[in-house]
């Protein structure tokens, strides 16, 4: 659909195209956030690595103190957190703007 009803016939037709558009976009879901989570890994290590000279501990290392691991873990997991969250609403805004639909389900207020 092109010209300048486009945007009002998708709207028009949401309801008929809605159900489809989730299940094409899951492989796309699936693997924005495989990515996502990837870049964040890697955020965290270069971000860790800025801070410290040492790797990132692991839990199972013995010699490692309770604070350094559980403070990896909280930095890690807000790190990646933060990607998946930015490449899921990138994705939602990019599937909306293409087809007239948003992906998710509307927030009663």
């Amino acid at each position: 659909m092109r010209g300048p009803n486009a945007n009002r016939q998708r709207r028009a037709h949401a309801g008929r195209y809605a159900p489809d558009m989730r299940i094409l976009a899951a492989p796309f879901r699936l693997l924005a956030g495989l990515l996502a989570a990837g870049a964040g890994r890697k955020l965290f290590k270069r971000t860790w690595a800025a801070a410290n000279t040492a790797d990132p501990p692991r839990p199972t290392d013995r010699d490692e103190t309770w604070r350094r691991v559980l403070g990896a873990a909280a930095l890690e997991g807000l790190i990646v957190a933060v990607a998946r969250a930015t490449m899921r609403r990138g994705g939602a805004a990019t599937v909306a703007h293409l087809t007239g639909v948003w992906p998710g389900q509307r927030t009663q207020r």
